[in-house]
């Protein structure tokens, strides 16, 4: 069994049609999009998190169920679900995120709704580990199992959601001796990509790439 515990959120990418800006709705998130490569490739995996009662929350546990990812450990909460309004213009995308008093922002980790699980890995992402609250929550998750699992975290720290880059609660974690930390070198800068696929290599027998939820 794999846990992935964090980000479940709605892309909501602009198109052009008849002159307006059209945006159509994907389920997405980093952690959501780890999970379901994982479900499409037949591994044992479960997400775990705050997804919103809305008829987003709706979307994305169905998006989830199609490619095989258990929900069992993820709660149906009455809050909002988080939103992402994409742009993409000349390749580049741009992002404005809504995510206040959400879903995501809500879950809090109860350690005995896993009692008996032993999974082989843990990953903790992305932008649910902004938050002070939402770093705690998932690494306490992430404790739990350090010291019989593979713990993987990616601290997606997006401009547009970080105010203070100083104050990230996620930037002691990096010194954690028994976390993985695919893409980062060992001097704590980016990896380069032959390294961060070795990496991943070295975690799970998939190779990811963006967008699996399209």
């Amino acid at each position: 069994m794999i846990l992935a515990c964090g980000d479940a959120l709605i892309d909501l990418v602009a198109r052009q049609e008849r002159g307006r800006s059209v945006f159509e709705s994907f389920p997405g998130g980093s952690v959501l999009n780890f999970a379901i490569a994982l479900g499409r490739l037949g591994n044992e995996v479960a997400f775990v998190g705050g997804i919103s009662s809305d008829m987003f929350g709706d979307a994305i546990i169905a998006h989830l169920h199609a490619s095989n990812v258990q929900t069992d450990y993820a709660d149906r909460l009455d809050f909002g679900s988080t939103l992402a309004f994409a742009k993409l213009t000349d390749g580049r995308s741009e992002y404005a995120f809504f995510d206040e008093q959400s879903a995501m922002r809500r879950w809090r980790m109860c350690k005995e709704r896993f009692d008996g699980i032993i999974p082989t890995a843990v990953h903790i992402g992305s932008i649910a580990l902004i938050d002070p609250i939402g770093f705690e929550q998932c690494s306490l998750l992430a404790k739990a199992y350090c010291a019989q699992a593979v713990v993987s975290l990616d601290p997606n720290c997006r401009p547009s959601l970080v105010r203070d880059a100083n104050a990230l609660t996620c930037s002691p974690t990096l010194d954690h001796p028994d976390w993985e930390f695919p893409g980062i070198n060992d001097q704590g800068g980016p990896a380069a990509p032959d390294a961060f696929i070795s990496d991943i290599g070295g975690l799970f027998p998939i190779a990811l790439c963006g967008r699996t939820s399209l």
